[in-house]
């Protein structure tokens, strides 16, 4: 009962801030970049229906890799019109203390989150299971390695406007999505696994917990 009071209190934990992050994208407006992880899972689920095993869900992140090319290639279209000087004279009109500001966030922000105070940590997510401590690990990361893009694009631009090369704005805002992508895959997997979770009592975790240890005892 108290591992199940445990996994209990971490799925709560963890539902409650993927709820937030969903609710985030809508009120941003970025559902299409959530949508596309959601479809990876989708098609990964219908390989497991169809009796798939390892080689089709590699395959099918290697055809999702395709998605980096033509968020590039868009990307460069995109970039290519804007206008470096005029770009160049908004960045200069940024107070001196934004740079300083948004180092002091992204340090925060990772400290946060390695931390558990904004995310659940990895012991809490031990508790779940195996596949979740994957999960809930794999999403931790790209989630920090979209701070630090975003950070590193952002003090490059604001730390020598004149020097900073417009094809680096391309690059990062590619990196960015696709990185993007991966958070809402796990964000859209784990959320179906936690809300299953903390909509059980303590007890029917608890028999649960029993049935799957006495079958691993009789394996």
């Amino acid at each position: 009962m108290l591992l199940a009071q445990r996994q209990l209190f971490a799925a709560t934990r963890l539902s409650g801030y993927l709820f937030y992050w969903q609710k985030w994208v809508l009120e941003h407006e970025l559902f299409p970049l959530y949508h596309e992880g959601m479809k990876w899972n989708a098609e990964f689920r219908e390989i497991i229906k169809k009796g798939g095993g390892a080689a089709d869900a590699l395959k099918l992140q290697e055809e999702k890799k395709n998605i980096l090319k033509e968020l590039k290639e868009h990307s460069d279209k995109v970039v290519a019109g804007l206008d470096r000087d005029k770009l160049l004279q908004e960045l200069q009109k940024l107070p001196e203390e934004s740079l300083p500001g948004i180092l002091e966030w992204s340090r925060t922000t990772r400290q946060n989150i390695i931390e558990g105070k904004t995310f659940i940590s990895d012991e809490e997510a031990t508790v779940l299971g195996v596949a979740f401590a994957h999960n809930c690990i794999d999403l931790k990361m790209d989630i920090l390695d979209l701070i630090d893009t975003g950070t590193w694009l952002l003090v490059s631009m604001l730390s020598a406007p004149a020097e900073f090369q417009i094809e680096t704005l391309s690059t990062g805002l590619t990196k960015m999505v696709w990185q993007g992508i991966l958070i809402s895959k796990n964000i859209d997997l784990l959320s179906r696994s936690a809300r299953a979770i903390s909509s059980k009592s303590v007890l029917a975790l608890s028999l649960q917990n029993i049935h799957n240890g006495s079958r691993l005892t009789r394996r």
